[in-house]
């Protein structure tokens, strides 16, 4: 399988912004409770466009909250000294062995 070698540079790159917590514990400790609560706010877009019928709720503020997200999970990682691409490596060879056709159908759903 294919290395996915550029979230790699992102992960380097995205940490010369993370602060220094002292410990990888508490690095962790605050990247898990920072990403729920921006995984919330990610879900607060949704909520807001199709429960208040918020309609100038627009892509850029999707990405704007999930590029949060990814940081976040970023910062798990490296304190967990797991690279991003290992990530990816790692769900995309569980995904085709759960999927082994290739892709997601119904028979998938119903299990």
């Amino acid at each position: 399988m294919k290395k996915i070698i550029e979230l790699d540079v992102y992960q380097e790159l995205a940490m010369k912004t993370s602060k220094d917590f002292g410990s990888k514990e508490k690095q962790l400790e605050y990247a898990i409770l920072s990403l729920c609560g921006e995984a919330g706010e990610l879900a607060n877009l949704l909520k807001k466009k199709v429960y208040h019928n918020k309609k100038n709720i627009e892509k850029d503020n999707f990405i704007d909250e999930a590029s949060d997200v990814l940081w976040y999970l970023s910062c798990i990682m490296n304190a967990l000294g797991i690279k991003l691409s290992d990530l990816a490596t790692f769900n995309i060879e569980k995904l085709s062995k759960r999927y082994k056709d290739g892709k997601y159908t119904e028979k998938h759903y119903s299990k």
